[in-house]
């Protein structure tokens, strides 16, 4: 799958039916959800959601979602003069 479709496809899937499954119960967390079979992978960080999910789908590619957030993460840029 190409980048734009794992994203589409995993924020679609997030949104229509695991968004109630998981929050608020799991908010914080983070999923790992495997396109095209919707299963999907908790982990207390991105990077525990993404060993429990290539446990089981080594060669597959994955959209993470922080329960609860609008994004998996954020960055925040300060200029320093």
């Amino acid at each position: 799958m190409i980048l734009e479709e794992v994203v589409k496809g995993g924020q679609e899937l997030y949104e229509s039916r695991l968004k109630e499954l998981l929050e608020p119960e799991s908010n914080g967390r983070f999923v790992a959800i495997e396109l095209p079979t919707g299963n999907y992978f908790l982990g207390s960080t991105i990077v525990e959601a993404l060993e429990n999910a290539e446990l089981r789908f080594p060669n597959s590619d994955f959209h993470v979602v922080r329960v609860g957030f609008p994004g998996a993460v954020s960055f925040r840029h300060e200029v320093v003069v």
